[in-house]
């Protein structure tokens, strides 16, 4: 069950870069303000950045069975979600590949798949909070 979560983490990891590295279907042409707030599709894209940072020290600590690893997955992953939600009628959503949903839609598959297993009783017991 524990090689099941690495692969799961892995594969999660690989198909967000896999779908981050496809390039947009057309330009993205946007007027920025330089003077005021920023459009909020760009707060959201900047939060989900910043998301994407942490993930990767959720990932460390969910592949060296930490415990504290399983919360912050879970953190961020709600986090990612809200962000995603206001970034869905942006003009960024507009310009992705085809191919891009997909991909990122099983990564979040997968990366919920390993946080449900990580909490499983057969493997809950062998996250600890130091190893």
């Amino acid at each position: 069950m524990i090689t099941t979560i690495r692969f799961l983490v892995v594969l999660s990891i690989t198909l967000l870069l896999a779908g981050a590295s496809i390039s947009f279907d057309r330009p993205l042409d946007v007027d920025l303000p330089l003077h005021g707030a920023l459009p909020g599709w760009v707060t959201a894209f900047l939060a989900l950045m910043c998301t994407a940072l942490l993930a990767v020290v959720a990932a460390i600590g969910l592949l060296r069975l930490r415990r504290w690893a399983r919360v912050l997955a879970i953190a961020l992953t709600v986090c990612g979600a809200v962000a995603v939600w206001f970034l869905i009628d942006s003009p960024l959503a507009g310009a992705l590949s085809h191919l891009t949903p997909p991909l990122l839609g099983l990564s979040t598959l997968a990366w919920i798949a390993s946080i449900g297993l990580a909490y499983h009783p057969s493997v809950a017991s062998r996250f600890g909070p130091e190893r």
